[in-house]
C-alpha cells in the first residue's frame, strides 16, 4: 500500500492523491479566476495602450506556461494530456501574440483627443 497521505482503493488499484498538488491546483485555479475577472472588467476600458500591454503580458504568460509544460513533457513522466496542455497553451498566447502583434502592431487602436503639438 503506497504512502502518501491519503490512499483510497478503487476497483483494486491504490490511487494516491497528494495534499500539496492539490493546495497548488486551488491556488492556479484561484488566480486564474482573478484573471478572468480582471479582463472581464479590462474590456470596457477605452485605452489603447493600457490593452497593448494586457495583451504582451498575456502573450508572455501563456508562453511561460507552455515552456514549464514542456520542461516536465520532456524531463519527467510523459503524459498524453501534457501535449494537449501545450497545443492549447500555445495556441492561447499565438492568438494574443497576433491580436497584439497583427497589422504591424496597429490592430489595437489607441485614440488620443487632439492636443495643440498633433494640431499642427
Amino acid at each position: 500500500m503506497k504512502h502518501c497521505g491519503y490512499t483510497r482503493e478503487s476497483k483494486g488499484s491504490h490511487l494516491c492523491f497528494s495534499f500539496a498538488f492539490h493546495f497548488w491546483n486551488r491556488l492556479y485555479g484561484c488566480l486564474r479566476l482573478a484573471c478572468g475577472w480582471i479582463l472581464w472588467h479590462v474590456r470596457s476600458v477605452d485605452d489603447g495602450m493600457f490593452r497593448r500591454h494586457v495583451c504582451e503580458a498575456l502573450l508572455v504568460c501563456y508562453v511561460l506556461q507552455a515552456l514549464a509544460v514542456m520542461r516536465a513533457q520532456f524531463t519527467d513522466r510523459h503524459y498524453f494530456v501534457n501535449w494537449i496542455a501545450i497545443v492549447f497553451l500555445l495556441t492561447v498566447s499565438f492568438c494574443y501574440g497576433s491580436f497584439r502583434f497583427g497589422k504591424g502592431g496597429h490592430l489595437i487602436k489607441i485614440y488620443e483627443l487632439p492636443t495643440a503639438g498633433t494640431l499642427q
